[in-house]
């Protein structure tokens, strides 16, 4: 079976600033149920195209126990995480940290077979590859969605590098 990858922010992606509980929320463990259906709509669209899909949880939220918990709470599940690389005194972008990742993980065969779904990763770094999400303008909002399905369709149908 085909895998395609799916890099995963969560602050901006799957939650927002007027997210309802937002607000009120403890420690701002929200996730938007708008954003999260659409997530899952992509999802389910990559799946029924024959695909595995291989998630990264690369949102900061992947340092928190509680954060991850959040996640699991609410049927978030992932494969693998970008590494923490602020505990090694060395901090890298986000774009940077995913990059590594690739370089270390040319096992997983990822190749150009990914999406980025974030709102603080450079497109440049990844022409083609990212869903760019806004903190201030509604997550994985519909129009994202269509977006990351355009993109999707386009990286599984060409046999040319887009980044």
């Amino acid at each position: 079976m085909k895998t395609f990858t799916i890099f995963l922010d969560v602050d901006g992606v799957l939650n927002h600033h007027v997210s309802p509980g937002w607000k009120n929320a403890k420690h701002n463990k929200v996730l938007d149920n708008d954003c999260l259906d659409n997530y899952r709509k992509l999802l389910e669209f990559i799946e029924s195209k024959g695909y595995q899909l291989q998630i990264i949880l690369s949102s900061t939220w992947r340092t928190s126990n509680d954060h991850k918990k959040a996640l699991r709470d609410h049927g978030i599940n992932w494969h693998k995480q970008t590494p923490d690389e602020r505990r090694l005194s060395e901090y890298l972008t986000r774009s940077e940290e995913i990059q590594r990742f690739l370089d270390e993980n040319t096992d997983l065969g990822i190749g150009n077979q990914f999406l980025i779904l974030d709102d603080m990763v450079s497109t440049d770094s990844f022409l083609g590859n990212v869903v760019q999400t806004y903190w201030d303008n509604g997550g994985f909002d519909s129009y994202r969605l269509n977006l990351a399905v355009e993109m999707f369709l386009k990286l599984t149908t060409s046999s040319k590098p887009c980044r």
